[in-house]
């Protein structure tokens, strides 16, 4: 495990589907009882606790088996055709049963030696160590949490079994130069290889942009034998879920924790494991996301919305520019200073020479590529919080890879409009809460009063 800012030229990404039947046929029910939801009660709560327990398997943890039980009594005394399909399938909802069957799998089927498996919580890790206990695969895998994606980098791949966009806020940069994701081939969505991975914070992974293919595959899951005693293997056939196509709303990362927060103008509903903007009680701008209630405690306004839809291209380049110069300006005003090459060496780095520096200064340069000089002139600049840091070498890293487009960056660079026009109203004294619009750029500020 290296720092967060290891040098790496590419990474590549795996996608490994599976089928699982019991997992589609419990889509297809949910599908059908949703067309009838507004006029049948009993259809609507149906519809409510299909969908959590759906989203719960996919999130990789146990069964709620009080859910399960009170969704059975539910399809009994419903008794049609649909809600006897959904009775029979959702028992097999088991997520650690269905996790052994996906690791050996993937095991057989990948040469690996040691993998980091991403886990969210230590409940989630003990019931995943269950199952490479029963493998024997105790030496194999290691855990990794979410925080530490955020600051290190590591040197074995990184296993995720969830839809690799439920993840979003996690991946800054990608934590690995291999990253395995294992999800539902109804989950797959059209575009993906297309698209990017992006967090409310601006802050994206691209698909595609060092890593030419997207390696795909299937893993086949088969369900227990008592499975196919209630759905019968010639009449089990044409009816695979379709892909849940851009369906992010409906199912996502963790939809039971959600927080609501009281204000003047009413209540606002926040995500858990999103990220937000937000400004606390010392006026600190700063990214973060809640894994419980207590954490917006210290929150004073949070960014509810931000749109940069409409956020022109003249507007981010702008903006870039002006992000960079922040650390460009204060070499080129010292230039001529005659000890700078020293104290850039004293700061660490290694490549401080005229000429370099000249290089570095340059407004139509990138970044040093080396990170201790990078750091050190940073730091040099006064910028020292790793918060900051991993900003410009983020920023470097985009502008680097493969000529990307300002439309990949547009996410990020409106999250800093949005940092910058709150900063200015912040010093100034003025009210932030509201709709803005700055460059193109919309966001609602919302004043937490707890």
């Amino acid at each position: 495990m290296n720092t967060f800012f290891s040098e790496y030229k590419y990474y590549s990404i795996f996608m490994h589907h599976y089928k699982f039947e019991p997992l589609e046929v419990v889509l297809n029910t949910y599908k059908e009882i949703k067309l009838t939801q507004s006029i049948d009660s009993i259809n609507e709560k149906l519809s409510v606790n299909c969908r959590k327990i759906i989203n719960q398997f996919l999130s990789g943890k146990s069964s709620n088996e009080e859910l399960i039980n009170e969704t059975k009594e539910l399809c009994r005394a419903k008794k049609s055709e649909t809600s006897k399909k959904l009775h029979n399938s959702i028992k097999y909802l088991n997520f650690k049963d269905i996790c052994c069957k996906l690791i050996e799998e993937f095991y057989l089927s990948n040469e690996i030696q040691y993998i980091n498996y991403f886990v969210e919580s230590e409940e989630q890790w003990v019931l995943f160590h269950k199952c490479i206990v029963e493998l024997g695969l105790e030496e194999v895998f290691t855990p990794v949490f979410k925080h530490d994606l955020k600051d290190f980098y590591f040197e074995n791949p990184i296993l995720f079994i969830l839809p690799p966009y439920w993840v979003a806020s996690t991946l800054i940069l990608p934590p690995s130069k291999e990253l395995h994701f294992i999800y539902p081939i109804n989950f797959d969505f059209k575009g993906i290889e297309e698209a990017t991975i992006t967090a409310n914070n601006g802050q994206s992974l691209e698909l595609i942009t060092f890593s030419k293919d997207i390696q795909k595959d299937l893993l086949e899951i088969v369900p227990p034998e008592d499975y196919f005693r209630l759905f019968p293997k010639d009449k089990n056939t044409n009816h695979h879920s379709q892909p849940l196509a851009n369906n992010e709303e409906e199912f996502e990362y963790d939809p039971v924790n959600t927080l609501s927060i009281k204000h003047k103008n009413g209540d606002v509903k926040l995500q858990f494991h999103k990220t937000y903007l937000i400004v606390d009680k010392e006026n600190n701008l700063k990214f973060v996301s809640f894994d419980n209630e207590n954490e917006i405690k210290n929150v004073k306004y949070v960014v509810s919305t931000l749109d940069y839809s409409r956020a022109t291209t003249k507007s981010l380049m702008h903006e870039q520019l002006t992000i960079m110069n922040t650390w460009k300006k204060p070499l080129r005003d010292n230039l001529h200073k005659p000890n700078l090459c020293r104290q850039l060496e004293l700061l660490g780095s290694e490549r401080a020479n005229t000429q370099n520096i000249k290089n570095w200064a340059n407004p139509d340069s990138i970044a040093p590529r080396s990170e201790k000089d990078y750091r050190a002139v940073l730091k040099f600049s006064g910028i020292e919080s790793e918060e900051e840091i991993k900003k410009y070498f983020y920023l470097a890293y985009k502008q680097r890879g493969d000529s990307i487009s300002i439309g990949h960056k547009r996410a990020y660079l409106a999250g800093e409009i949005v940092k910058r026009h709150m900063t200015d109203y912040l010093d100034e004294g003025r009210e932030v809460v509201g709709t803005h619009l700055v460059s193109g750029v919309k966001f609602i500020v919302e004043g937490i009063y707890l």
